[in-house]
Order: structure tokens, then C-alpha cells, then sequence
């Protein structure tokens, strides 16, 4: 999780530094789901900051990638934690699904990007109106008191 101090505090105003270095900012909520890994014969490394979608067929969590057409176009959390699925394998992963998350230690699958668009929205837009609360955070913010 990414870090905070306070550096003033008045009793009418404190000012506090934020470090936006790490995938989680803060107002976090989370969410288990099923991973599985049926389509290498290797095992699937998976890195913390992919984006997810959820396979309307099974419930079950999987790269989100924008050519789909299962429901896993649309992204639903952000993998929290490095995971090794073995090949036919299954396993339960941590996924956040509401707050604030470092936009620059997110990934996406294939060739995609923010600005690629998934049925009339870019995937930027469609992590924060898909998901139950995601708010990607430019490294920008949080880096001034003028700029919440």
C-alpha cells in the first residue's frame, strides 16, 4: 500500500504528503475469485496490476481484454499480488475492486491501452463506470495541496 504522512496540523488544517508509488492509493475494497488457467500449457505468471474481467458463462476472473465477447471485455478489478497458476490449473485470487489505484502500475493484456474502446467507451471510462468504485490516480495528484 502506498504511504502517507502528515505534515502539518493545526487543529483547523493539516497538510499531508501522499507517495503514489505502489498499485494501492487508499478507500480500498476487495474481492476473491476464481483464475483459471486452461489456455497455456505453461504456467501463467500473472503480475499485480493486471486488469481483470469476470466470464459471464463460469464467474470466473481472467485477463480483461477489450476483443473479447464472453464479459471479460469489461473490466471488473485490478489483480492485488503476483500469482503462479500451474498449467489445468485453478486458483483463488485477490482483486481490487473499489478505490483509489496508481493508473502507472496497472496493465492490461495484448495491445491494449486506456484510450482503447470496449462497445462506445475508452477502457479508462470503462474502469471507473464498470467497476463498483475504481479511480485510477495519475502520479500527478496527490502532489500538492491544489490538486486533489
Amino acid at each position: 500500500m502506498s504511504s502517507n504522512s502528515q505534515v502539518l496540523n493545526t487543529g483547523q488544517q493539516a497538510t499531508t504528503n501522499y507517495s503514489t508509488s505502489k498499485l494501492i492509493i487508499g478507500d480500498n475494497e476487495f474481492e476473491q475469485a476464481t483464475y483459471t488457467n486452461n489456455d497455456s500449457y505453461d504456467d501463467l505468471e500473472l503480475s499485480e496490476g493486471l486488469v481483470l474481467g469476470r466470464i459471464a458463462a463460469d464467474n470466473e476472473v481472467t485477463a480483461m481484454t477489450s476483443g473479447a465477447s464472453d464479459g471479460s471485455q469489461f473490466p471488473i478489478g485490478v489483480l492485488f499480488g503476483d500469482v503462479t497458476i500451474p498449467a489445468g490449473e485453478s486458483a483463488t485470487v485477490t482483486m481490487v475492486t473499489s478505490g483509489r489505484i496508481n493508473e502507472n502500475s496497472i496493465s492490461l493484456s495484448g495491445s491494449d491501452t486506456l484510450a482503447t474502446v470496449v462497445s462506445d467507451k475508452t477502457i479508462r471510462d470503462r474502469i471507473g463506470s464498470d467497476s463498483i468504485g475504481l479511480v485510477l490516480v495519475g502520479s500527478e495528484d496527490l502532489t500538492n495541496y491544489d490538486n486533489n
